[in-house]
């Protein structure tokens, strides 16, 4: 077995070399200027018979600002066989600088090149070497040989390019094994399904979903599916685009093994780093379902007379829209890069038993299988990965040429091993060369397996290197985590809960995605959107803007508006309670009902016994008893006033009577003794007149 660590440093070097040259600082400059690179590729994926011409393209790609010129490009050859795997990777990142004879190799050819512009590609250049001059030392001896091109100007060295061709006696040879799996995704969603015409999009001809189901179908690889992709288009039902219910068809009768990622594809190292067990899944699909795209049920014949009634469309259930046929299960496919020692048992205690890991994430020589206690790791090669990927995913067929000839090399070094090669997630834009790719190995005599095959595999122990965990990523989505579980609580509010939360848990899943690891800053943009949204949804049932009462004396009611702007009506009970004595509430506790999207009004009763000021306090909580939201309601108590007022009144009325009543009867009194002494003085008359008479009469006699 190569050593290991030394061939993953020595790989992320290749890696970084092999879709170019290794630049050669200009001398006395004290750093690299911005250099020229030489693009090789080795004519039939690098494979040389002993009776077969040694063709090679160059080209040369300029990115100064100004044009190369008087340019020579110098073809070598390595004709000794190199060591194991170990020792070509060595050679593919060796210095470029090192112009010995047993590093570069020995000069075949010098070509003219033609002056390349500035910021420009040169046409390529057919190099030919003759078999009977190629020298192979152990002509017997199969395996791969150094090829190297120097690009020089004026005789001064530009660039070197390393690749490799691989010498084939004829003499059988136990092939390599190659494992390989790829992903079945797309770019994430913010809203956790893809909408209609994306999808139409992905899957039409030259779409990304068709570009990767062209190349894989019937290939040896295994595909790890994103199982929005599917439910996405089966929402749609009768509505779905013709040509994405013809692609999840491919999808289903395509002979490859498959198995399932999570939910839009969650990133799940940065998930396990948050402590969720279990992770979080799809609750349902409520809202997302196009309900008019599903058919109404046939009523049987012993159903009694149709009513005028609606009749509710049969709708696929959650677990029918995610189901699928997986060939594998229980297999966790994180991130590169990202795991850390205590992942593995945050997988198995999600239920995955194996996980799908780099050889940079491990310490030892772990082997293409390595046991992590209760985990199962299987180990892609870091090697074999790297020039996977560049194949795959190169722009033009001289690139691939150059990086599939690489790859055969790597390959052919490791004759009798089981390798594991393992693509990215990434969304090529045109070019997707997975299967010509996968055809060209083959037919250079690299043997492919199942990746079924190595879950049950001897293991070795191994364990995760100590990296420490991505804590800005982790901490974000705590935070949606959190956001989560609070949202969970308020929808209770709801007379239906999922209605609330089921498309705001696509929403998070849909921010847990792998991808965004490629857009950063529009991630950490959509998670902070996510927690706006999520503050404004836990405010969506609230006491609205409530300006001041005045109450009297008599016993009322207090119209509290109540909002409620959820698509979905809710239920709330109603608190209230009075800071001073003057203001009682007769009815303390309610339940009201709130309509969907509407402003409803809660009628608090009260009553009054005395004038103040007060304050109400109003409280709404969901019928569990969570509270929803609060609001201090001033109260102007006004009942005191009106009882004196109205005492004032009624007293000064009852005095003005009295006194006219007073004023009445003393002015009859008065009548009355006026009248009595004006009997009286007429009295006294009369006698006097009487008795003057008398005596007048008296006298006489």
């Amino acid at each position: 077995m190569p050593l290991r660590p030394l061939r993953a440093v020595l790989a992320l070097v290749v890696g970084l070399v092999g879709v170019g040259a290794t630049p050669v600082a200009a001398a006395g400059s004290g750093k690299a200027p911005v250099a020229p690179s030489v693009i090789v590729a080795p004519a039939d994926a690098g494979r040389l018979a002993p009776t077969s011409d040694l063709s090679v393209q160059v080209a040369v790609e300029n990115p100064r600002e100004e044009p190369l010129t008087d340019l020579t490009a110098v073809v070598r050859l390595v004709r000794t066989p190199f060591v194991g795997a170990g020792g070509l990777e060595q050679w593919l990142a060796a210095d470029a600088d090192d112009e010995s004879d047993a590093a570069a190799g020995q000069s075949l050819r010098e070509v003219p090149i033609d002056d390349v512009e500035a910021d420009s590609t040169g046409a390529a250049v057919s190099v030919t070497v003759p078999a009977a001059e190629l020298g192979i030392l152990s002509p017997e001896t199969p395996g791969p040989r150094g090829l190297a091109v120097e690009l020089l100007s004026g005789g001064e060295l530009l660039a070197t390019t390393r690749t490799a061709v691989v010498w084939n006696t004829g003499v059988p040879v136990t092939p390599t094994t190659l494992v390989s799996v790829a992903a079945i995704t797309v770019p994430p969603q913010p809203s956790g399904v893809i909408p209609a015409d994306r999808l139409e999009e992905y899957t039409g001809a030259g779409g990304l979903l068709s570009r990767q189901l062209n190349a894989a179908v019937g290939k040896p690889v295994a595909l790890a599916i994103d199982p929005m992709i599917i439910a996405s288009i089966r929402v749609l039902g009768s509505a779905a685009p013709e040509s994405a219910t013809t692609w999840l068809e491919r999808l289903r009768q395509a002979p490859n093994e498959t198995f399932a990622l999570p939910y839009a594809d969650q990133d799940v190292a940065m998930v396990a780093q948050t402590g969720a067990v279990p992770f979080l899944g799809v609750q349902s699909f409520v809202g997302r379902i196009d309900e008019g795209a599903f058919p109404q049920p046939t009523p049987s014949a012993a159903d009694p007379e149709p009513t005028a009634e609606p009749v509710e469309p049969v709708l696929p259930t959650t677990e029918e829209l995610l189901a699928w046929g997986y060939a594998l299960a229980g297999i966790a496919w994180p991130a590169d890069d990202a795991v850390i020692p205590t992942d593995p048992a945050a997988f198995a205690a999600n239920g995955w038993t194996t996980s799908i890991l780099g050889e940079a994430d491990l310490e030892g020589e772990p082997g293409t299988v390595a046991q992590l206690g209760d985990q199962r790791a299987l180990v892609a090669d870091t090697a074999v990965t790297r020039l996977l990927r560049e194949a795959v995913h190169a722009p033009t067929p001289l690139e691939w040429s150059d990086a599939i000839a690489r790859l055969s090399a790597v390959l052919a070094a490791q004759p009798g091993g089981t390798l594991l090669g393992a693509l990215d997630r990434s969304w090529p834009d045109s070019a997707y060369r997975l299967g010509e790719t996968l055809d060209a190995l083959a037919a250079g005599g690299t043997a492919s397996a199942p990746l079924g095959s190595l879950l049950t595999a001897a293991a070795t122990p191994a364990t995760v290197v100590a990296r420490d965990a991505d804590v800005d990523r982790r901490d974000r989505a705590l935070r949606m985590l959190a956001s989560d579980g609070a949202e969970a609580q308020f929808a209770t509010v709801s007379v239906d809960p999922e209605a609330v939360t089921s498309p705001r848990r696509l929403r998070m899943l849909s921010l847990l995605s792998t991808g965004w690891r490629q857009d950063p800053d529009g991630w950490q943009a959509e998670v902070a959107e996510y927690q706006e949204e999520s503050l404004d949804l836990r405010e969506a049932v609230r006491i609205d803007n409530q300006s001041a009462f005045t109450v009297g004396a008599d016993p009322g009611e207090l119209p509290i508006s109540v909002r409620n702007d959820l698509q979905v009506d809710a239920t709330v009970v109603v608190t209230a309670t009075s800071n001073r004595g003057q203001l009682r509430v007769r009815e303390s506790t309610f339940t009201i009902e709130l309509p969907a999207g509407q402003v409803t009004r809660a009628p608090v009763k009260v009553a009054t016994l005395g004038n103040g000021e007060a304050t109400l306090t109003v409280r709404i909580a969901t019928v569990g008893g969570l509270p929803v939201g609060e609001a201090a309601v001033p109260v102007s108590i006004q009942a005191a006033w009106e009882t004196v007022g109205t005492g004032v009144i009624a007293g000064s009325v009852a005095l003005l009577f009295a006194v006219g009543l007073v004023r009445s009867i003393l002015r009859r009194r008065g009548s009355r003794r006026a009248a009595a002494s004006a009997s009286s003085i007429d009295g006294s008359d009369d006698a006097d007149r009487s008795g003057g008479t008398a005596d007048a009469g008296r006298s006489d006699g």
